[in-house]
């Protein structure tokens, strides 16, 4: 239970903080849709229709949309502030303001799979084992996490990391995996979230980056006789509950876990 200042500020977090990054027009939503495609399609794909899937701090809902859009039929969303709630009931989304570690504690549900969308940088390390240690006892065995957060790790970090007041811990892939082994979460596959090729100027920027990766590994090796796959601002990080064995205990887990990339 958040208990600090940051309660304060999700309560206006979109009036005061995040309005201008709110937009719904079609032409956002379509972009943030097909990223989404590249970005998440393939590992959602291996889950079934009828998985049971909550999103913790699923803010207006543009996760949510993009679930039920992909004709996931058993999604909600939860997160603590009001303001983004609301913009997501209005959208029809299932969706419900509650406190992440409130609603893991009390609810009966177990869930096929857990999405976490910028979400994790705004616990402490110790709200972040707690909560992740919660997520995991409310997971069938098997059952899929899928978290999005900063990389402290990435070539400009600073802003990233002081951009909004509310971020309190930034991981590399490193303390990341770290975290999800210490909660009951195993077969970590890190993913870089950057540009995709969906146009022109998605597909120059993707040979761009290309090129700035190879740049940037060079001045690693160089300085530290070392590499990295992460480079972006943000990482994706898909695991899944530990203890899989033949105790998968639900058909989406189970679907996930014997297509061999969860």
């Amino acid at each position: 239970m958040l208990t600090d200042f940051r309660k304060d500020m999700y309560s206006q977090y979109v009036t005061r903080f995040t309005a201008s990054n709110l937009s719904s027009s079609p032409k956002i939503a379509t972009a943030y849709h097909r990223w989404c495609d590249v970005k998440f399609k393939p590992f959602l794909d291996r889950l079934s229709k009828h998985s049971r899937i909550v999103e913790l701090g699923c803010g207006p809902g543009h996760m949510l949309t993009y679930l039920l859009g992909q004709g996931f039929v058993n999604v909600m969303g939860i997160d603590i502030s009001d303001e983004q709630i609301d913009i997501a009931r209005r959208a029809g989304l299932p969706a419900q303001t509650e406190d992440a570690f409130a609603f893991l504690e009390n609810t009966s549900q177990m869930f096929d799979a857990i999405i976490a969308i910028d979400f994790l940088e705004h616990f402490t390390k110790l709200e972040a084992r707690n909560l992740m240690l919660l997520a995991a006892s409310r997971m069938h065995a098997g059952g899929v996490l899928i978290t999005q957060t900063p990389n402290g790790a990435c070539l400009m970090p600073g802003q990233v990391i002081y951009g909004d007041l509310t971020h309190c811990t930034i991981y590399t892939d490193q303390s990341l995996r770290q975290l999800m082994l210490h909660s009951g979460f195993d077969n970590c596959r890190f993913y870089e979230a950057g540009p995709v090729p969906n146009s022109f100027a998605g597909r120059i920027r993707v040979a761009l980056w290309h090129l700035l990766r190879l740049v940037a590994n060079l001045i690693r090796t160089i300085e530290a006789g070392k590499c990295q796959s992460v480079w972006t601002e943000n990482m994706i990080c898909i695991a899944r509950k530990a203890g899989c064995g033949n105790s998968l205990q639900s058909t989406g887990a189970q679907e996930a876990y014997q297509n061999g990339h969860l």
